[in-house]
């Protein structure tokens, strides 16, 4: 992914490429030299795929520390009372997009497996890609992570030194209710 983000970042002006530093490290161990960020962003489930609790929390702990005084960390994680937290070992067709490298289109299929007493699941499943002469081209995958609830995430952000701001349901600044899809986050340093 940094070798393909490298290439589009080729097509941008100078001064954006010359703004933009790629680092590729562990997120529980972060230590860069620079502890002024004003921003930060946890996007796509990022920290659910950190399956450990005390990892997890290390992550927040590093990112906080890199934070200037009231800047603002962003957090996107999946609600977890969306979730089959019993697992469905049935895959189902989870949606349908385009590949942006290839222009081809390309189902996700997706089981899950239960939740366990660490609070884990293992997400698996494959992608069936249709190449130009009509066959499918089928890749598995297989992550284990680590949804978190509500009030988990409030307590571990709160001892990572963040102080809650909001908490949204969705992408347009919907209230967080049970059925919300999503749990944006909005943390204060």
């Amino acid at each position: 992914m940094l070798a393909r983000y490298n290439e589009k970042l080729k097509n941008e002006p100078t001064e954006l490429q010359q703004r933009i530093r790629l680092i590729k490290t562990d997120a529980t161990k972060l230590d860069l030299d620079q502890h002024d960020f004003a921003l930060a962003l946890l996007p796509f489930n990022t920290l659910l795929c950190i399956p450990d609790f005390q990892q997890q929390q290390s992550a927040l702990n590093a990112i906080g520390a890199h934070m200037r005084p009231s800047e603002r960390l962003v957090v996107d994680l999946i609600n977890p009372h969306r979730l089959s937290l019993h697992g469905d070992a049935t895959p189902k067709p989870f949606f349908t997009r385009r590949n942006v490298w290839t222009g081809r289109q390309y189902t996700r299929f997706a089981a899950t497996s239960p939740m366990d007493a660490e609070q884990c699941q293992k997400l698996y499943g494959w992608y069936d890609e249709l190449r130009e002469d009509g066959a499918v081209e089928r890749k598995p995958y297989s992550i284990t992570w680590r949804p978190l609830f509500r009030f988990e995430a409030e307590l571990m952000l709160e001892k990572a030194g963040f102080k809650i701001e909001k908490i949204e349901g969705g992408h347009h600044g919907e209230p967080f209710t049970r059925e919300s899809p999503k749990m944006f986050i909005w943390a204060q340093k």
